[in-house]
């Protein structure tokens, strides 16, 4: 399996996630930009991004910020003991 479709398979796990939430999600193919997934309830905007090794600080700066330009809440989702964690870098809480 490469690394793509291990990266794929992780977004997706990701956005069913969200959805059983309550979210609206679209995935942003290829992954190009900063967010893997946007995620809206409420009239609220998650950007998330999703990593499945290590995440460095300057990454998390990035998403931060870009959460914070466009009024998103930035996420990071990783895997830990094979379960799915979902923390919002604003507060450093985890959601869902």
């Amino acid at each position: 399996m490469t690394r793509y479709s291990k990266g794929r398979r992780f977004e997706y796990e990701v956005k069913k996630k969200f959805e059983r939430a309550g979210f609206f999600c679209v995935r942003s193919a290829g992954s190009h930009g900063v967010f893997d997934l946007l995620c809206v309830r409420n009239g609220i905007p998650w950007g998330v991004q999703c990593k499945i090794g290590k995440v460095s600080e300057e990454e998390k700066r990035k998403i931060i910020e870009t959460g914070k330009k466009y009024g998103i809440v930035p996420c990071l989702a990783t895997k830990k003991d094979k379960k799915v964690v979902v923390v919002n870098l604003l507060n450093g809480r985890e959601i869902l």
